[in-house]
């Protein structure tokens, strides 16, 4: 009995620590993954920026973004690098190459979208997988080249309290946590 509990302990916090390196590419408000709501109020331009978070490592990526019912800005662009690229709206999704092996937060993709103070509270914006790929997943590739499956966030707009965005958090070890209190 004691032998069948480490067993699926061990495998447990295995599981736990391959998501962790998979991480989630988020929708957010700004560019270190730390806001996942956006008020639609004010009719302009806005940006959206897509972060990849909790990862130890990552050297691409490949989504497709998913505007929700009530969300009524228009998207316009797509860049990386101050260079527009691909369409992150299209049923293939867009799939960016970070060009090194980069560790958390990563900003991945600014989307530029027009605000015309109508969207709906409590609508959305989400990272899901490009219908073309035969995995069905979000995917990226970890710093060895292993293709890896992240989870996909979302930006919630006017937000309400019945409607709260939830940001991943970085795993960390009781090691950095004390680190963090030393005199």
């Amino acid at each position: 009995m004691k032998l069948a509990s480490v067993i699926a302990l061990v495998a447990l916090l295995g599981a736990g620590a391959v998501f962790g390196q998979a991480g989630s590419i988020g929708l957010f408000s700004d560019t270190y993954g730390t806001n996942c709501s956006l008020y639609d109020q004010i009719p302009g331009l806005v940006s959206v920026y897509a972060v990849h978070v909790s990862t130890s490592g990552a050297t691409a990526c490949q989504f497709r973004v998913e505007d929700g019912p009530g969300m009524n800005m228009m998207w316009l662009s797509d860049t990386a690098w101050g260079i527009w690229i691909g369409c992150s709206h299209c049923p293939e999704g867009i799939a960016i190459p970070y060009g090194i092996c980069l560790s958390s937060p990563i900003h991945v993709l600014t989307m530029g979208y027009f605000a015309q103070a109508i969207s709906q509270d409590c609508s959305w914006i989400r990272v899901v997988p490009p219908e073309t790929l035969p995995s069905g997943q979000i995917e990226m590739y970890d710093c060895d080249s292993n293709i890896l499956y992240p989870t996909g966030g979302t930006l919630i707009v006017n937000p309400t309290d019945d409607c709260q965005c939830d940001v991943p958090v970085d795993e960390s070890t009781w090691g950095k946590i004390k680190e963090m209190y030393r005199e």
